[in-house]
């Protein structure tokens, strides 16, 4: 009996806060059939090695079909194994987030950057001494039926902007998974010459 009660107790902890890996949280709460969460979250900055392909994907995602400007932002996941890291780009809405679990943000231009996964992944991310953004995610409860955001972004999971091993960070085997609608100038993968290609 006592087991029960503890699990239940934890079970209303983890519905109360959703913990992020370096100690910040967002509140989370559910109200009018939307769960919410709210809280500031540390901006981070990128390594000059890689920005130039996170700007490139804000520039050219403001001509996709789904774009809606303030409304949206991009999730990007962030994990680490021994010889490599695996960053995973995808658009998202702030009223329709599919996840809550974010520990930082990075502003790129007027686009926000919201990180999740592996925030020891320093040698591209780097802590920023601006002060912290506070952060508001909303999804449904229930989710009866896909809008064209949705039916869009559901298209990009079979047909990645990009998807392979970006050589620009020396020394550094980054593997990307970009799912925005359109291709990446300059990071096309036919493009042999270009040290901003996957392969």
């Amino acid at each position: 009996m006592r087991n029960s009660l503890l699990f239940i107790l934890f079970i209303i902890i983890s519905l109360v806060y959703v913990q992020s890996i370096n100690g910040q949280s967002l509140k989370k709460d559910t109200v009018q059939g939307l769960i919410s969460a709210k809280g500031k979250l540390p901006v981070y900055e990128l390594d000059s090695c890689i920005a130039n392909l996170f700007e490139t994907i804000v520039e050219v995602d403001k001509q996709s079909s789904y774009y809606c400007g303030i409304e949206m932002f991009y999730s990007l996941v962030i994990n680490r194994s021994e010889n490599h890291i695996d960053l995973v780009v995808w658009p998202d809405r702030w009223e329709k987030s599919a996840y809550f679990d974010y520990f930082g943000v990075l502003k790129i231009g007027n686009a926000t950057f919201l990180c999740r996964g592996d925030y020891r992944s320093d040698t591209i991310f780097h802590k920023s001494e601006n002060e912290p953004e506070y952060i508001t995610l909303r999804r449904p409860i229930k989710i009866t039926t896909l809008d064209e955001f949705d039916k869009a972004v559901d298209v990009l999971v079979h047909s990645p902007s990009l998807y392979g091993t970006y050589i620009e960070c020396s020394d550094l085997k980054i593997v990307t998974s970009i799912y925005i609608e359109k291709k990446l100038p300059g990071f096309e993968i036919d493009k042999k010459k270009s040290t901003k290609k996957s392969y």
